[in-house]
């Protein structure tokens, strides 16, 4: 019994210091959620403080700026017209405006030699793109549905450009992404945004290699990537082939992606009267809006583009210049798989594996050149150049090839390549006509003002005075000359 009784007491004890320990632990846990309740509360409530006061302050200098606008505008419009002139944003939108209209007149002159009673009508619909189609609402669908993958391989260029380095790789790098969101859809079984995941993985291990060869081996980046984009290629297709999964063999194609992987609308299909645009647009979109953002308004955008600018000064001021060389190109690579990955994922796009480099990703040079490499002005050249391709394909109606359109792509191309060379010499030029024109008058003034001293008659007795202040000026130099020397030999004299 009394064993028994020890027993129980036992037990009471450990259930007594167990339930007081429990309680302790629940007052101790309650008073620290409590506490960091508070504290997430206060967080929460000090960020939307902030978020407010900087809302309210970007808003306030919108509408200063704005204000100020149309005071310059129309109280001094000659000074602002001049600031205009030499603006950075007028040079480049120049630039790039005068490249696009040698591209279509070189396309129009095409068209006149190889059909002439048909180029002005062919030119026209060139012009006229996505608007050509009877439903407006699905033409310009369509052209935004192009212009997706145009945009995210124009900033995977671009933003190689703006910290230095030439990404031509990256058609190899869109390859490997869409091969990478096949997998992640097919063996992976994943949805959307695995396979979304899954491509941009893939596009920045493909550019991570041109990278470290940069950045450890000093090997350029343009050899490499060219390398890579065959390497790419030869191994999708090889690997395509050979998994019964995704390959049709009868059709040498891929199957659509299921519908669990493929990109969702968001009604925009509906909006836009059954095309194909999805939310690849939105997100290609946000996208440059965001690496603007990082560009030009963060730390690590600023030490990327000091590296593109001049290494050694960003070594000197403490970048690690092999890091951001790695960095810049593996965030290319991403964006190009990226536009891999929104393309084999919308509009039930198969792949035929063809051992051909994909055209999308050298389509992204000129869309970052006709964009001066800046991320907003791509978007809107992703969208010219998409609308272009548009016209191309409405072009065929009036039996005009549509490799039309590539010859003057090709064309803005090169001149877009020039457009740095004009961006930089433009308001040189400006300012130089200005200033011939304001000096001229001024010169032929002064011109006129200036009298020939030669010309005038002098009396003699004047000449006579004139020559005899010549004479005492010339005599009080020499003797100044005379005192100056014989001073010099004394001080000589005296330090010896």
């Amino acid at each position: 019994m009394n064993k028994f009784k020890q027993f129980f007491v036992s037990v009471g004890r450990w259930i007594k210091k167990a339930t007081f320990a429990t309680g302790r632990w629940i007052k101790k846990s309650t008073f620290a959620t409590g506490r960091w309740i508070k504290k997430a509360t206060f967080a929460i409530g000090r960020w939307i403080k902030k978020a407010t006061f900087a809302i309210g302050r970007w808003f306030k200098k919108t509408a200063l700026s704005i204000a100020n606008f149309f005071v310059q505008l129309f109280t001094h419009p000659k000074p602002m017209f001049k600031r205009l002139l030499n603006s950075s944003t007028f040079s480049s939108f120049s630039s790039s405006a005068i490249a696009v209209v040698i591209g279509l007149l070189f396309g129009l002159i095409l068209m006149l030699v190889t059909k002439p009673q048909d180029a002005f009508e062919g030119f026209w619909r060139i012009l006229l793109g996505g608007f050509n189609n009877p439903d407006i609402m699905r033409g310009i669908g369509d052209m935004l549905y192009v212009a997706t993958p145009l945009l995210l391989t124009g900033l995977s260029v671009g933003f190689a450009f703006k910290t230095g380095l030439f990404n031509i790789g990256a058609s190899g790098q869109y390859t490997m992404g869409m091969y990478f969101a096949l997998v992640a859809a097919f063996t992976l079984e994943g949805n959307w945004v695995v396979c979304l995941l899954a491509g941009i993985i893939g596009g920045a291990l493909w550019g991570f290699i041109p990278g470290l060869f940069k950045a450890v081996f000093n090997v350029n980046e343009v050899i490499t990537s060219i390398m890579t984009n065959y390497i790419g290629v030869y191994f999708v297709d090889m690997m395509i082939k050979n998994d019964t999964t995704m390959f049709m063999s009868i059709e040498q194609r891929t199957y659509p992606v299921p519908l669990n992987a493929a990109m969702p609308t968001f009604g925009l299909d509906k909006l836009f009267n059954g095309s194909r645009v999805a939310l690849g647009l939105i997100l290609a979109i946000s996208t440059a809006i965001i690496l603007y953002y990082v560009l030009n308004k963060t730390k690590f955008g600023f030490e990327l583009r000091a590296c593109g600018l001049n290494k050694n000064a960003a070594r000197y001021a403490g970048v690690n210049e092999k890091r951001s060389i790695i960095l810049s190109m593996v965030i290319a690579g991403a964006l190009a798989g990226l536009a891999g990955a929104i393309n084999i994922q919308t509009g039930g796009n198969p792949y035929s594996p063809k051992n051909v480099i994909a055209p999308m990703g050298f389509n992204g040079i000129p869309v970052a050149l006709l964009g001066v490499s800046h991320p907003i002005g791509i978007i809107f050249s992703a969208l010219f150049i998409a609308h272009l391709q548009r016209g191309g394909f409405f072009l065929q109606l009036l039996d005009f090839k549509p490799e039309i359109i590539d010859i003057i792509v090709g064309i803005i191309i090169y001149f877009s390549a020039a457009a740095l060379i004009i961006k930089s010499y433009l308001p040189k030029l400006i300012a130089k006509f200005r200033k011939k024109k304001v000096t001229e008058p001024a010169v032929e003034n002064e011109q006129d003002n200036n009298v020939d001293i030669s010309q005038e008659v002098v009396d003699p007795a004047s000449q006579e005075i004139i020559d005899t202040a010549s004479q005492e000026v010339v005599d009080s130099a020499s003797q100044v000359a005379k005192n100056s020397a014989s001073q010099n030999e004394s001080n000589t004299d005296e330090e010896k």
